[in-house]
């Protein structure tokens, strides 16, 4: 009789289990909108598994990026606020420079690194990067008002035992730093304030807590910019979009299937991508005829390399002068 009860009071444990588990997988869609302000140039980190912001901050608050994976060493420049850089190719920190009439570079949203303008500072493919010395001129873009923040002279000293030494100064060689920037690897990056003051910033959570990023961001110019999107050239302009977690987020795309039919196994035959604009602006078209923004039909599979595999549809993006607000909804399949 004893033994009987032992299995019983198992089954009644092991059944509670599976019925948590199928409350977990089966949770209804989850709506949600996200506002941004355009005066600070908001970015708003979002949780699939935790349903929920993780944290909103402002993309001015940094001006570079520094990679913290092990075997990463790249270093981003912020051209969201209108970041630009261009390297001398000199070697010598002390020449002195005229920021004038240069092919400046900026680096875009999508993740492939040889797109990045900073680019191989040094021999990448060392645990202990030796640096070339390059001399760079990084133009800051502007602050939160518009006012330009001017130049700086930028290189990358060195690394050893998992630090970045940086090397910057005004254009003029006055107000001379060397910074040590250590790796986090709790973090995709972590990101350094010239323009204020010289310090590490916190900006992104810690990796595994995010998957998506609504901000602004660098990306191609299709010619279908809205009134408040940045043309910055015949190549790029400034707009908003989704940036993806590039630790953990791949992202597929399902264009037939409606939003209610589609299941796990729909991702069978998707081919998934790591680059962090993968979904960015890929949902929304400006309409000159509506003058408004125009968001299309189009699914995403959001596969998360901890928690499963999401669908996500773009139901709304509306953008004035002063707020970026988009309304999206999403299921665990």
């Amino acid at each position: 009789m004893r033994r009987t009860l032992e299995i019983l009071s198992m089954l009644i444990i092991l059944t509670g289990c599976f019925a948590d588990e199928n409350a977990i997988d089966h949770l209804p869609a989850e709506q949600v909108t996200l506002t941004t302000d355009s005066d600070s140039a908001d970015q708003i980190f979002y949780s699939f598994r935790d349903r929920k912001v993780i944290s909103k901050n402002s993309l001015h608050k940094w001006d570079l990026a520094f990679e913290c994976r092990f075997n990463g060493f790249d270093i981003f420049i912020n051209s969201g606020h209108g970041m630009k850089v261009y390297n001398t190719r000199i070697q010598d920190f002390r020449v002195s420079l005229t920021p004038t009439d240069l092919p400046w570079e900026k680096d875009r949203g999508c993740g492939d690194l040889n797109l990045m303008c900073i680019g191989e500072w040094g021999d990448l493919k060392s645990d202990n990067p030796l640096s070339h010395k390059y001399l760079y001129i990084l133009d800051l873009g502007v602050d939160e008002a518009g006012y330009e923040l001017g130049y700086k002279k930028f290189l990358v000293a060195g690394f050893t035992d998992g630090s970045y030494l940086i090397r910057y100064s005004d254009i003029n060689g006055e107000n001379e730093h060397l910074k040590l920037i250590e790796k986090d690897t709790d973090y995709n990056f972590v990101y350094f304030s010239i323009a204020q003051g010289g310090r590490i910033v916190k900006v992104e959570p810690p990796k595994d807590q995010w998957d998506i990023l609504f901000t602004p961001f660098i990306d191609f110019y299709s010619g279908e910019t809205g009134p408040e999107d940045v043309i910055l050239n015949d190549e790029s302009s400034l707009i908003y979009g989704l940036i993806s977690n590039p630790s953990k987020i791949e992202t597929g795309i399902d264009s037939t299937n409606p939003w209610d039919k589609v299941t796990y196994f729909d991702t069978e035959n998707v081919s998934f991508s790591r680059h962090t604009n993968a979904i960015g602006k890929n949902w929304y078209d400006w309409s000159n005829a509506l003058g408004e923004y125009k968001v299309r039909s189009t699914l995403f599979f959001v596969r998360d390399d901890g928690t499963g595999t999401y669908l996500l549809r773009i139901n709304s993006f509306v953008r004035d002068k002063r707020y970026s607000t988009i309304s999206f909804q999403f299921k665990n399949l």
